[in-house]
């Protein structure tokens, strides 16, 4: 019997947990050391600056290191949310 539930972004479809080395999956909570799986990607995918938006805010700067600046500052935000 196939059940169709219709879920919310961010409600989790299902929970499971390991045992005896082996996943036993679950309905609903079962265990307090159950883990929740999602049926969306919880998420978000990277969106860096183009080439235009990079332009249009170094207009406002001074100097000639702005793009060094921009992609030093781009690598880092990268590393921290990926």
């Amino acid at each position: 019997m196939t059940k169709e539930v219709k879920q919310e972004q961010g409600e989790p479809v299902a929970w499971f947990r390991e045992e005896n080395g082996e996943k036993i999956y679950y309905e609903t909570k079962a265990w307090d050391d159950c883990l929740s799986l999602y049926a969306i990607s919880q998420n978000k995918e990277w969106v860096g600056l183009t080439e235009d938006e990079i332009y249009r805010i170094a207009f406002q700067l001074e100097g000639e290191n702005w793009k060094k600046i921009f992609n030093a500052i781009e690598a880092k935000l990268k590393e921290k949310n990926t």
